[in-house]
């Protein structure tokens, strides 16, 4: 597969991205999306409030459905990410940073002249999806690209739907945990902002559902440990 980088990194990307967005088509804003999302969100409602809610949540204990039901989570995502353009600012910079970081390595990074406003922690996690894109020999504006930088947050999606769904099972009871992971699964919140949009903010989330585990469990000082590596992912 033919590779070309991009013509300019982030820095120049991110100052013309203004004037394109108010000409660009926003498809990272894209109704449709939310609408599908929105129906199947009322969807699994009425499924899991009807009176055959108790047989759906016996069904989704069962391994195999549990698995069926977050592989279709997974491909309407990967189908999403596809179809949608995502945000244009943070595409860009994600793109960029992750060619930059294959390039020069994390401990250049920050030294090349390249526009950034992330901590490094996540710098790391680009670096490791710019080597792929570079391994590979991944087109820069390909659409297989774009999945690419955007499964970390699509993966930290099914990671909360079953973080949610083993300790809703433990502490309440398996309908209300099935409903809980199946919010997440097919949430238009969760669904637009991972693979439509393309913000991190769900492995952020993730991350937080540990921190509150370990305060939880009493482990304060782990909890403070994995509060700071969260500010080193994504402060703002």
């Amino acid at each position: 597969v033919e590779h070309s980088q991009p013509t300019s990194v982030a820095g120049d990307a991110t100052s013309e991205s203004s004037g394109e967005q108010e000409s660009a088509d926003v498809s990272y804003n894209n109704i449709g999306v939310a609408l599908c999302g929105m129906l199947l969100l009322f969807a699994v409602y009425f499924v899991m409030t009807s009176r055959w809610a108790p047989r759906w949540a016996k069904n989704l204990s069962k391994g195999k459905i549990l698995a069926i039901v977050f592989a279709l989570a997974f491909l309407f995502r990967v189908y999403t990410s596809i179809q949608q353009e995502g945000h244009i600012t943070d595409m860009t910079c994600f793109k960029a940073w992750a060619v930059k970081l294959a390039e020069v390595g994390p401990g250049g990074f920050y030294d090349s002249g390249i526009f950034a406003d992330y901590p490094p922690l996540y710098m790391y996690v680009l670096y490791l999806l710019g080597g792929i894109q570079q391994l590979f020999g991944i087109d820069y504006n390909s659409d297989l690209f774009k999945l690419i930088i955007e499964m970390p947050a699509i993966l930290a999606d099914l990671g909360l739907a079953w973080v949610v769904y083993r300790f809703a099972k433990k502490r309440l009871n398996p309908q209300t945990a099935a409903f809980l992971s199946l919010f997440i699964l097919f949430s238009p919140l969760f669904i637009t902002t991972s693979s439509s949009w393309g913000q991190i903010d769900s492995i952020f989330l993730l991350g937080l559902i540990g921190v509150a585990y370990l305060v939880y469990r009493d482990k304060k000082v782990y909890a403070a440990w994995a509060w700071m590596a969260l500010l080193l992912l994504k402060p703002q």
